[in-house]
């Protein structure tokens, strides 16, 4: 739950392809959508309680995200170009960075929907209650 509310959180401050998003969570790290996705793998891996199952999707999850990191900064320095180079010197890329922000200003439910992060919302509550069905008939 903590890694999809961080992914709405960040989900509302960010335009895609329109501008450096550094409001809310990007003023902390530059890829809070990856953190939280990072979190609800972690928090789906500690709920099938399965070691092998662990480290198969770390690894999968940095693979994976780890080119799409890169490639995401390519895109964004080639479109943004000093806004971006800029704002990667000020924060950094996925270990947060904790410190105040104006973390109301700028924040669009709106945007959240235009996003469709409320359909990975869904799918989180859905895998969280298999799981939890799961459990209770096993």
């Amino acid at each position: 739950m903590l890694g999809e509310a961080i992914r709405v959180w960040a989900a509302g401050y960010i335009r895609k392809s329109v501008e450096v998003s550094s409001g809310g969570p990007f003023g902390c790290v530059r890829n809070p959508l990856y953190v939280g996705s990072f979190l609800i793998m972690l928090g789906y891996c500690v709920m099938a309680n399965d070691l092998p199952v662990l480290i198969a999707a770390m690894a999968l999850f940095c693979i994976f995200h780890g080119a799409a990191i890169l490639y995401e900064e390519w895109y964004l320095t080639d479109l943004f170009r000093e806004d971006f180079v800029s704002y990667c010197k000020s924060v950094p890329r996925l270990f947060p960075r904790w410190r105040a922000t104006n973390s109301a200003a700028g924040y669009s439910l709106k945007q959240v929907f235009e996003n469709k992060e409320h359909l990975s919302a869904i799918w989180v509550l859905v895998t969280i209650l298999a799981f939890a069905l799961r459990i209770i008939f096993t």
